[in-house]
């Protein structure tokens, strides 16, 4: 009876130790933040015939005047997909001077090497092609890592860079 026992025991920890080699392991560190991507359904901005929208837009939200909301499917379709969730023309009081992403680059004289970096806009990621800008509104232009305890990440790599516009 004892040599079965014994037997029975090496038999488990054998089996045992076998088994738990064949388990994948378990990593130590989870990563506790996650890549963001929700879709919005936002609409196309018309400012002065330049198309933009509304997280792509720096200017006082006081200075703007809507001057027309399409929504009809006829009333869009001119726009294609860009302006299947409604269209929306508008008007910015002073009429002042807007610009492109590349106007802003130029006004804060950020270096060519920089220019590649993808746009944040007081550190919220936007589309750089639809940015348009009143340069009085914007206070700087930096280059930036993501704070590395943000709940939502941009990226994975912590040393990425993003270029950030800070607004007043």
């Amino acid at each position: 009876m004892k040599t079965s026992f014994r037997l029975s025991f090496v038999l488990l920890l054998v089996t045992g130790s076998v088994a738990s080699a064949q388990l994948p392991s378990r990593p130590e560190v989870y990563p506790k933040t996650a890549i963001a991507s929700f879709p919005v359904k936002v609409p196309l901005v018309l400012i002065n015939s330049q198309e933009t929208y509304w997280q792509s837009l720096i200017v006082y939200e006081s200075d703007v005047q809507v001057l027309q909301v399409y929504k009809n499917a006829g009333a869009v379709k001119p726009y294609g997909t860009k302006g299947q969730n409604g269209v929306v023309v508008a008007a910015v009081k002073g009429n002042p001077q807007l610009y492109r992403l590349s106007g802003v680059l130029d006004h804060f004289q950020v270096p060519a090497e920089q220019r590649r970096l993808k746009v944040l806009v007081n550190n919220r990621q936007v589309n750089p092609d639809y940015l348009l800008a009143d340069i009085r509104q914007i206070q700087k232009v930096e280059v930036t890592k993501q704070d590395p305890t943000a709940p939502i990440r941009l990226s994975w790599n912590p040393d990425e860079e993003f270029l950030n516009i800070v607004t007043i």
